[in-house]
């Protein structure tokens, strides 16, 4: 029992770590072109959050490549969706938004 108390605190100790040595990055506002975008090239993510322009049109889908103006994860204007820590990293590539034409979202995360 005591063993499994002591690992418990080892495995509490060290997630704290990766948490608190985690920098955040921010991509510049991504514009819409009526298509996909991935919100990173390469790289991985501890966490990530997606945040509406308030002044968009339509709503900002959230998903992988496949998203479109109608399927994916659906951020209203001014509205926002949080990828929260997982216990592993999010692909960065592998996560993509769909913005309509002249529409603006805003993404940052933590490596």
């Amino acid at each position: 029992m005591k063993l499994r108390i002591t690992i418990a605190a080892l495995v509490i100790l060290l997630l704290a770590a990766i948490v608190l040595t985690a920098t955040v990055k921010t991509r510049t506002e991504i514009t819409g072109t009526g298509a996909a975008v991935q919100v990173a090239s390469s790289g991985s993510a501890l966490w990530v959050q997606v945040v509406a322009d308030p002044g968009n049109s339509s709503p900002v889908r959230l998903g992988d490549s496949t998203v479109t103006a109608t399927s994916g994860v659906r951020v209203a204007p001014g509205g926002g969706q949080m990828l929260p820590y997982k216990g592993d990293f999010y692909t960065l590539s592998s996560i993509y938004v769909y913005v309509a034409n002249g529409d603006k979202v805003s993404v940052i995360w933590s490596d």
